[in-house]
């Protein structure tokens, strides 16, 4: 958007005033903190905001507070399930009166208002703020009667029913984790529509250090304060027993709980007393003031939550995780999800399994350790996870649902020659490595340490897909050596796409050396510049190189484009790299080639938002658009669909290869090489060989779309090394192309076209739409789901057991990461692999190697965040069972599901389950191992124990009696006891384990 554009437009709609939002909030708005921050936030942005707030005697019922307009309306029948509804319509009626174009409803109660609301004002946005993971929320039932606790049980199903079927009246989500998040927009199918606004406290500078905890309880300086800041504190919810029975009367440490009264404050008084734990402290709720004052006095934060029954715990993030940073204290968590994401990530401090006896006082020693250097850490990370920068994500999701939603802006923007409008000025953001920032791009996000979706896809597609420098000239020998294999006794062994360009020159180039005779095929669509035509002569010539030209029908393909043109999708090119695709497919078919190697370069080209493009190989799309829109019919189009896209790949067999992966593709070094080879001609742009795609790429798409593709082609060279961001920022400061040159192009492809200036300017300013909103492939994918859904199931069905053994004698490993820290597993996979072969397969930790050796050990890291969903399951058993292991040895209730869905496609492999790893901190052995089976051994695991499980090995023989009912059921069971000693704090007897654990084995190897 051009300044003087953005200037009028401000003054158009100055600080979006005309904007009405109703916030509505299921309390009295007195300490919540959260709706005040978003609220302050929406009124200094200038929009027009009402909230809406829980009545109470003694608060005014309308008032305005910090500029927010406050009317307390609703009573306490807000809150009775049963005749709630009549209540809601009732108070519906009131809010309607304000005529709210946004009606942002936090938590689930006012989501349904909200609904009420927008059935009677359908054109209103409904934003669902869920402050945690409502249907998984846990109740506190204790002190309850057996009857209302049973009333308690069915109004909360209820509730949550509600919930579920509210969320199809639901446009936008905002939640307080990226775990949440990602679980919200699959259950209430949001369709990537949550926003992610974490709980980050304001930023505040330390005024005071004064040692107001250790004052209060006369605590000796030679102590180090463990502080643990809740609002209330409830039994067998957040882990606190644990924390005080490892904490408590340690020397060194004194351990204080800032909490207010109620919940389980009493219980857990009366509990340290009769511990006799002297070293324990209650401290008084703190004003919102003094809470940074008051923490910075103490050493370190504890976050024990430790909770995986319940997902709203075990995926959510904390406010007194940024309570704490903001205090500047060291953190001691639980390895959570998400704790784990900010903590270690950013070394704010330690993280440790909660399953492990003793580890939060173990974690504490090793946080003591470096506590210096961790302080420097929290200190140097508070403006980052502070509110002042968290606040830009609530201002973007505002300013997307103005640009996308408000169709009264559309008359305005159609009179300013602008239709994607955004709003980003005021919360300008940039990502600290490339050059995309949230005005170029709407749907851009970033994660704590600023790097945007863009770059960090870029790096997991690298890791993963990307052949390495070091086996790059091993596989491109391999490659053309099947090439000629592939081409033997034949005219050409590869196909080459040539379109005058620098990589398909580059290509054409590199296979002659290499020795290959290609075909060159070039589409001719009718749009070469004269200097393309002269680049590809050079390239024939200079090379030898055979040429097939594939020309499009002109009358036909002018009126392809055109109805892409009237039909207002970004993807303006589809239909000429459909026909390109389809010509090289057909060419190769026809003359029995094998290969087809491309120009493209993932390394190069591997970042492009989602909605600058679209699929290829929708000949769907392109059919639904030129029949709406065109006046011909598509005779001698090339065609190439997913059907005959699949036919060719799979039945007649041709690959198609980015020859570019193979080699080290210096964009500068190979624009040197063509030049001085063949005298190859620059053009100034990418793609730039094409005219009508120049003038797509230089006017169609920043004038109607607000699209610059040079940020996408100079982010990923800078992503790749080739380009630093200060060249790359001086480029996109020169004009995209020569005011002289667009002029002339722009009076030629309107001729060309046939068009006059009128109806080119009609079609510039016809309303934008998506792909999706004339019939294409995903449109008839999303119709036939349940179908496919079913196909896959019945072929996962038919491919069980379907791999063998291939690895005799070796294991398979299956483990967390995080528990490769503990002395004793390693221990015991250290004795199997005396005996045998083993590889360990763990969970990937960005502070690691996906590969590594640990005590002579070597460790695969695959498995992603997340894996514990079904389709990752099947997706890393599918890997595993294909590697054909012997046996799979799984610590952990998730990995061993991993681990009986290998047993499914590999019937022959031994599973052993290995829980030693999850003993209680619990004096009572016997209660010990009945919460484990609780909590871990659901009714359908304990199914497939039965089925699929061969060994379970154990900490002591005593669970074995609790947990007789996974042991029993076992085709061949067995029960290995690793510890001979009755207390589980005694180290285990590794020279007896070692023969047991080989006797296993052996056994397992020794079958027939």
């Amino acid at each position: 958007m051009k300044d003087s554009e953005r200037t009028l437009f401000s003054n158009l709609f100055r600080s979006n005033a005309d904007i009405r939002v109703a916030m509505l909030c299921d309390n009295e708005f007195v300490m919540d903190s959260r709706i005040y921050r978003e609220a302050t936030t929406l009124v200094k942005a200038g929009y027009q905001l009402t909230l809406f707030a829980v009545k109470r005697n003694d608060l005014p019922e309308s008032e305005i507070i910090d500029g927010i307009q406050v009317k307390r309306i609703f009573d306490q029948r807000l809150f009775h399930f049963i005749n709630s509804n009549s209540y809601l319509k009732e108070v519906a009626e009131h809010i309607k009166n304000y005529t709210p174009h946004i009606l942002h409803c936090h938590d689930w109660i006012m989501l349904h208002l909200g609904v009420i609301i927008k059935k009677q004002l359908p054109k209103t946005i409904l934003i669902y703020d869920s402050h945690e993971l409502f249907h998984s929320w846990p109740r506190h039932y204790s002190s309850l009667s057996l009857d209302i606790v049973v009333k308690s049980w069915i109004v909360r199903k209820l509730e949550v029913l509600r919930e579920w079927i509210d969320r199809k009246h639901i446009d936008y989500i905002i939640t307080v984790s990226q775990s949440i998040a990602d679980h919200l927009n699959k259950y209430l199918n949001a369709k990537n529509r949550v926003a992610l606004i974490r709980n980050f406290a304001e930023f505040e500078e330390i005024t005071v250090r004064e040692d107001f905890v250790r004052n209060k309880f006369n605590i000796p300086v030679t102590d180090k304060v463990i502080v643990l800041f809740a609002y209330l504190i409830y039994r067998k919810k957040r882990n606190i027993e644990q924390v005080i029975d490892e904490i408590g009367n340690r020397p060194g440490v004194s351990f204080v709980i800032f909490c207010k009264n109620g919940g389980h404050k009493n219980y857990f008084m009366s509990l340290i007393k009769d511990k006799g734990f002297t070293n324990i402290y209650f401290h008084e709720a703190i004003p919102a003031d003094k809470i940074v004052n008051y923490l910075a006095s103490c050493d370190v934060g504890i976050i024990p939550t430790w909770n995986k029954k319940h997902l709203s715990y075990w995926l959510g993030l904390e406010n007194k995780l940024f309570h704490y940073i903001m205090s500047e204290l060291p953190i001691l968590a639980s390895a959570q999800p998400e704790h784990k994401n900010i903590i270690e990530g950013h070394k704010l401090g330690v993280c440790v399994n909660a399953d492990q006896q003793g580890a939060y006082w173990y974690g504490l020693k090793e946080l003591l350790k470096n506590i210096d250097q961790y302080k420097k850490n929290v200190a140097g990370s508070k403006r980052l996870f502070s509110w002042d920068t968290e606040k830009n994500n609530l201002l973007n999701l505002y300013n997307r649902i103005i640009t996308e939603q408000f169709s009264a802006y559309e008359p305005m923007s159609k009179l300013l020659g602008i239709q994607s409008i955004n709003f980003n000025n005021t919360s300008f953001k940039e990502c600290v490595r490339c050059v995309f920032n949230n005005d170029i791009d709407r749907d851009i996000y970033f994660n704590e340490s600023g790097l945007c979706n863009h770059c960090v896809a870029y790096d997991s597609f690298i890791s993963k897909r990307i052949i390495k420098d070091e086996d790059k000239s091993r596989e491109l020998e391999l490659l053309i050596n099947n090439i000629k294999k592939a081409g033997k006794g034949k005219k050409y062994d590869c196909i080459i796409g040539v379109s005058g360009g620098l990589d398909s020159t580059y290509v054409a180039y590199l296979v002659k050396q290499y020795g290959l005779r290609p075909l060159a095929v070039h589409c001719d669509n009718g749009w070469n510049s004269e200097q393309a035509v002269k680049n590809i002569e050079r390239i024939i010539s200079g090379l030898g190189i055979d040429l097939y030209t594939h020309v499009i029908n002109w009358e036909e393909f002018r009126d392809i484009q055109l109805s892409y043109l009237k039909a207002s999708v970004v993807d303006v090119e589809a239909p000429s790299d459909h026909a390109i695709f389809a010509s090289m497919y057909h060419v190769a078919k026809k003359y029995g080639i094998k290969y087809i190697l491309s120009g493209e370069s993932s390394a190069t080209e591997g970042i492009l938002p989602e909605s600058w493009n679209y699929l290829k190989f929708d000949l769907i799309n392109i059919k639904g658009i030129q029949g709406r829109f065109g006046t011909k019919r598509l005779e001698t189009f090339p065609k190439l669909g997913y059907a005959r896209r699949l036919y060719y790949k799979k039945i007649i067999n041709i690959k198609y290869v980015k020859f570019l992966d193979y080699v080290n593709y210096i964009k500068t070094e190979a624009k040197k090489t063509v030049t001085e080879a063949l005298g190859w001609q620059d053009y100034g742009g990418k793609h730039y060989e094409s005219i009508i795609t120049r003038f797509y790429q230089s006017y169609i798409l920043p004038k109607k779309f607000n699209i610059d593709k040079r940020y996408s082609h100079f982010s990923t060279l800078i992503c790749n090394g080739q380009l630093s961001k200060d060249e790359a920022k001086r480029l996109l400061s020169l004009p995209i192309i020569e005011e002289r040159l667009a002029i002339e192009d722009r009076k030629y492809i309107i001729k060309k076209f046939g068009l006059s200036d009128d109806e080119f300017e009609s079609i510039m300013n016809a309303p934008i739409k998506k792909h999706t909103d004339y019939p294409s492939f995903i449109g008839l994918i999303r119709k036939y789901r349940p179908l496919i859904n079913l196909i896959k199931y019945i072929a996962r069905r038919r491919n069980s057991g379907v791999y063998e053994i291939k690895r005799k004698n070796c294991v398979a490993v299956l483990i967390n990461d995080v528990d490769l820290n503990n002395p004793d597993t390693i221990k015991e996979i250290q004795i199997i692999n005396s005996l045998t072969s083993v590889l360990i397969i763990s969970t990937r930790e960005k502070s690691r190697p996906d590969e590594d050796t640990i005590q002579g050990l070597f460790v695969k890291r695959i498995f992603e965040n997340g894996f514990d969903k079904q389709s990752k399951i099947n997706l890393y058993s599918d890997i595993i069972a294909r590697m054909g292991f012997e046996a799979i040895h799984c610590f952990g209730p998730e990995m061993i599901q991993i681990g009986i869905r290998i047993k499914q496609l590999n019937k022959s492999v031994t599973l052993t389950y290995d829980i030693t790893g999850f003993n209680h901190n619990n004096n009572d052995t016997k209660s010990a191992c009945k919460d484990q089976e609780d909590d871990y051994i659901s009714p359908l695991m304990k199914r497939n124990y039965k089925k699929y499980v061969d060994y379970l090995i154990l900490l002591d023989s005593s669970f074995s009696k609790i947990n007789s009912s996974a042991i029993v059921l076992n085709k061949r069971p067995l029960c290995l006891s690793l510890n001979n000693s009755q207390d589980p704090f005694d180290l285990i007897n590794w020279d007896k384990s070692a023969v047991k654990l080989l006797t296993l084995y052996n056994n397992i190897f020794s079958r027939p």
